[in-house]
């Protein structure tokens, strides 16, 4: 368990470096992206941008949307993750998450997704001051299954 969880944090150290630290890109810009040509991983792809226009947005109900019946929400910046299921994040959601502080942005650098769609990883930027985390390199890592997200796992180098 300790190697996969120190295998984890190389992988979001490296992924996070390696990305081009730019300017908050508005809305409407595209964020640079990974996708096969086939049918599968483009219908991820659809559901990557609603969920970074959700965030961009801040638009709770939107994101809550795209999480299947059964998802599991993981914060894995700690040891051990925080785990959440679709009920608790519909009461978290709208204001624990930031999605309620004016400070709070998720801000979507790249993101690629796997051959047949199964699986997606977002680099962003995370900025909550409540926490006093101030653009902290972020991966998150999306399991889809069914056009729905089953599994999000959020990976950041600076989460108190």
């Amino acid at each position: 368990m300790k190697k996969l969880l120190l295998l984890t944090a190389v992988l979001v150290f490296v992924l996070c470096a390696c990305g081009r630290h730019r300017a908050a890109a508005p809305a409407a810009t595209p964020v640079e992206s990974t996708v096969g040509s086939d049918p599968a991983s483009k219908a991820t792809q659809a559901i990557v941008e609603k969920w970074i226009a959700a965030y961009q947005d801040r638009d709770a109900k939107g994101l809550l949307a795209l999480y299947s019946d059964d998802v599991v929400w993981n914060e894995c910046s700690t040891d051990p993750c925080y785990h959440e299921g679709l009920t608790e994040l519909k009461g978290d959601v709208p204001s624990s998450y930031g999605f309620g502080n004016p400070g709070f942005k998720v801000e979507a650098q790249s993101y690629f997704v796997t051959n047949a769609g199964q699986k997606a990883v977002v680099q962003t930027l995370y900025t909550d001051p409540n926490t006093q985390s101030v653009n902290a390199p972020s991966v998150t890592v999306l399991q889809i299954k069914d056009g729905k997200i089953t599994s999000e796992t959020w990976y950041s180098a600076a989460m108190p």
